[in-house]
């Protein structure tokens, strides 16, 4: 990204926040019947810098002070969207609902109370989502695990890694995959935090996420070697028949916008290329974001695995996520190819999910038909 445009985001985003703080701060004030001078509200609006920055400050440091404050930072952000929005719904209200200003207030604190804790214990419940493929010219059934989007770090550690592995175990799969981000930062990045993948009964093949870059690659992929864990990087291998290619988090193709900032050799479109992938055999694509997927169907892959995305993750953002990604969640179709995207079963940011859930994914794959 041209340090212009990141400047001009930022700048953009950080109005932005404070538009939003001024807003709640003034609709607070008005249906409490608080006195608020404009220039109280402008500070107490700008406030609403404070949980994005603080999240972003605190996400690679480290000690109690900084878990502490990360979590804060988290959850507040989580509060704010949240309260913004049933202000928002309040507001609408009024024009039917013939109630006083402390009623509606009373409305919107309720509702954002009831959201935020719906959404915390939501994100801590993953559920099982089964998906059905078939494949040209596959040898046998397989069951699949896919997860994604774990983002172990200040909120996740060793304990929510084992109760997944619980449930992963539970499907019975021959193979699991790991589409990226099992870390959020270089919180926690060790052993003792990935050591329930030992306890996984399949093999596991895993790519690289953006937030395994941040939490620092090379740690992270000797961490799951060590773990037994195959790791795939910009390479084939074959599994019971199929190939199974696995990327390095990159972008689509030279001309692609990245808004990670990440400058990258290879592309999907590069990598491809250069692999000796046989479009008559089946062929399975893990990928951390759902993004080349042309490329891969001009090579003939059958299945294309991807997270990334959440889903969205929460309200509402979920709204918008899809103007994003052309591939946002679940299962599509471009071509020969299908396209998977699981939700994640983790959270970045807020640990809320509102709209979503946390997802493993289970992918029952059986010979197709002729």
């Amino acid at each position: 990204m041209r340090p212009i445009f990141l400047l001009l985001l930022i700048f953009l985003i950080i109005n932005v926040f404070i538009g939003i703080g001024v807003f709640m701060t003034a609709k607070t004030a008005q249906y409490f019947h608080l006195r608020c001078p404009t220039w109280l509200k402008i500070i107490l609006g700008a406030t609403a810098l404070l949980p994005p920055f603080g999240l972003i400050y605190f996400m690679n440091r480290g000690g109690i002070t900084a878990d502490i404050l990360y979590d804060t930072a988290a959850i507040v952000l989580g509060i704010l969207m949240l309260y913004f929005f049933m202000l928002i719904a309040t507001e609408i209200f009024r024009l039917f609902l013939p109630l006083s200003l402390p009623t509606f207030g009373l409305i919107a604190v309720t509702g954002t109370i009831l959201l935020s804790t719906y959404g915390i214990w939501n994100s801590w419940h993953p559920i099982v989502k089964e998906v059905n493929i078939t494949m040209t010219n596959l040898p046998q059934k397989i069951k699949a695990v896919q997860l994604s989007d774990i983002h172990l770090g200040h909120f996740r550690a060793a304990g929510y890694l084992q109760k997944i592995v619980d449930i992963v175990n539970a499907q019975k799969p021959d193979v699991v995959f790991i589409t990226g981000d099992l870390f959020d930062g270089n919180q926690r990045v060790s052993m003792q935090t990935i050591a329930p993948l030992k306890n996984i009964h399949a093999p596991i093949y895993a790519v690289q996420g953006n937030h395994d870059i941040y939490a620092g690659w090379t740690k992270v992929d000797s961490l799951l070697r060590q773990t037994g864990v195959h790791v795939l990087e910009n390479e084939m291998t074959i599994y019971k028949g199929i190939q199974l290619i696995g990327l390095l988090n990159t972008t689509a193709d030279k001309q692609s916008f990245d808004i990670h900032g990440f400058k990258l050799a290879h592309t999907i479109k590069s990598i491809l290329a250069k692999l000796d992938i046989d479009p008559d055999r089946p062929s399975i694509l893990l990928h951390h974001s759902p993004i080349g997927v042309e490329y891969a169907r001009q090579k003939g892959i059958d299945l294309f695995l991807a997270g990334h995305t959440h889903g969205g993750q929460m309200f509402p953002i979920t709204i918008i996520n899809h103007y994003f990604f052309t591939y946002n969640k679940g299962l599509y179709h471009d071509g020969a190819t299908k396209v998977y995207v699981t939700q994640g079963v983790g959270t970045f940011g807020p640990p809320m999910r509102i709209g979503t859930d946390s997802e493993i994914t289970v992918i029952n794959i059986s010979p197709k038909q002729n």
